[in-house]
């Protein structure tokens, strides 16, 4: 009965020590679940804040984005409407005809003929096209953009200034101012302008030969009447 007993026994312990094993290893599972939940909770805080912290960096950014652009929209407007009165005062100016009221054709003739020697001299002293800072005035490149754009410009003014007429030269003006704007605009990667000086050249030169016109087809006109005058006619 004594063995019997003690066989028990030992069954009973031996049972007692799995179960109390299996609590043990249970609490040590449970335990490493809630520090991995606690971990991925920390994780996800984390990824949330650095979140949050990067969508108000992005915010801000566009923000200033959109302030630059309606900072750039305004002076683009202000340009805008500064050349417009530069291009106004440019035209008003170019327009005066009462420098040629007491001049005969053979006048505006004589003045063209002069003011196209003023503009080979100050293409030949270079001051025709300007040449941009920190460029090298001896290169054979700059030399050459430098006749490319007084060529295009001069052809493109011969072929606004020579057929001008009453109804073409305030839009022939118009095209000069434009062409000078844009050919500038053009060739400044290879650092050369046209100089204001030429500009005005040219359109006091679109002024005499419209003056020269109309002084011509007055003369004429006047002779006509005189000569119908004597004839009785």
């Amino acid at each position: 009965m004594v063995k019997i007993a003690e066989q028990y026994r030992a069954v009973r312990t031996t049972k007692f020590q799995a179960r109390e094993a299996d609590r043990r290893r249970g609490i040590r599972t449970g335990e490493g679940s809630v520090y991995k939940l606690r971990r991925r909770h920390d994780y996800a805080k984390t990824a949330r804040k650095n979140a949050l912290k990067a969508l108000a960096e992005v915010t801000k950014a566009v923000q200033d984005a959109e302030t630059a652009k309606a900072n750039i929209e305004r002076e683009i407007s202000d340009l805008r409407l500064e050349l417009g009165h530069l291009q106004t005062d440019v035209l008003a100016e170019a327009a005066h005809f009462e420098v040629f009221e007491n001049l005969t054709s053979g006048d505006c003739q004589d003045r063209q003929t002069a003011l196209k020697c003023r503009q080979k001299h100050l293409a030949k002293e270079g001051k025709a096209v300007i040449v941009a800072g920190g460029w090298d005035k001896t290169s054979k490149a700059l030399h050459n953009s430098s006749k490319q754009i007084l060529r295009c410009f001069n052809q493109e003014c011969d072929s606004l200034i020579w057929p001008v007429t009453s109804k073409t030269s305030d839009s022939a003006r118009i095209r000069i101012f434009k062409s000078f704007e844009y050919l500038n605009h053009i060739f400044s990667t290879s650092g050369v302008a046209l100089s204001e000086d030429l500009l005005k050249m040219k359109q006091e030169e679109l002024n005499l030969i419209h003056a020269y016109k109309i002084k011509l087809e007055n003369e004429k006109e006047e002779k006509r009447i005189r000569i119908a005058l004597k004839t009785g006619k």
